[in-house]
């Protein structure tokens, strides 16, 4: 005879129910790793699976099980042991937020206090049940890290986190093979405005990010190019550009 030991996440909800997360439990899709261990290639990170906190609130999620409430500045949530994390990754937060101010979410390495690997902005999203998917460019080399997601901001409560995932920074995607909905960007740096041709008219959905991962340009039309002021997208840098699914980098001079 033995006798088996697990740890497992316990979750108490809002009525005082206890919950086991059976995500980590003998034939749970993640019991292999252990509680305080994760894997980037996972569909998402919920937040309450943090190894430790300061601060912030464990509650009932409108989008079902758990999210982290009561956020206010300087709190964090650490997450160690991510392993298969992508070189520059981009990380993407689950965030509600009926916040009137723009809150942050800076990214440390190894301490509350470590390297900074990235800032996100988190801006009103309507209200507390409404959610958006707000993603933030990372500047980290590939492999296990422990992060720490420290909030930043002014109120009562910034913000509210669901879960957390990682892509490939498109920055890594440099070449393509010619599709329908594949297209030929120019930033000329005499030019006003930048350049966006098709080889053919496409419903093309068009989103503009900058460096940190924000959200600056939208636009949605059948098109077969497309003249956009420069202004419109804000300061010179560095941009990313998807439409309908293909992403590229250029440079706003």
């Amino acid at each position: 005879n033995y006798r088996q030991v697990m740890i497992t996440y316990l979750h108490y909800k809002n009525n005082g129910d206890m919950v086991d997360d059976l995500n980590f439990i003998k034939g749970g899709k993640y019991y292999g790793y252990g509680v305080g261990n994760y894997d980037a290639a996972w569909p998402q990170i919920e937040a309450e699976w943090y190894f430790k906190k300061s601060g912030a609130a464990k509650k009932d999620s409108p989008e079902g099980d758990f999210e982290i409430q009561s956020i206010k500045a300087n709190d964090f949530l650490n997450f160690p042991n991510i392993k298969n994390v992508p070189a520059n990754a981009i990380v993407n937060f689950r965030i509600s937020s009926a916040n009137t101010a723009t809150g942050q979410i800076e990214v440390h390495k190894d301490s509350p206090d470590g390297t900074l690997l990235g800032t996100c902005e988190i801006q009103n999203t309507g209200s507390w049940t409404s959610y958006r998917t707000i993603p933030c460019q990372l500047s980290n080399i590939a492999g296990t890290v422990n992060l720490y997601f420290v909030f930043k901001g002014v109120g009562n409560e910034l913000f509210r986190l669901n879960w957390f995932n990682f892509k490939s920074s498109p920055s890594a995607l440099v070449e393509y093979q010619q599709q329908e909905n594949d297209f030929q960007l120019i930033s000329d740096p005499t030019k006003p405005s930048i350049k966006i041709t098709f080889p053919q008219q496409v419903h093309a959905n068009i989103s503009i990010f900058n460096s940190i991962g924000r959200l600056v340009y939208v636009y949605t039309a059948s098109i077969d190019q497309l003249i956009i002021p420069k202004q419109a997208i804000g300061n010179n840098g560095i941009y990313f550009v998807q439409i309908n699914g293909v992403t590229k980098r250029f440079i706003l001079l």
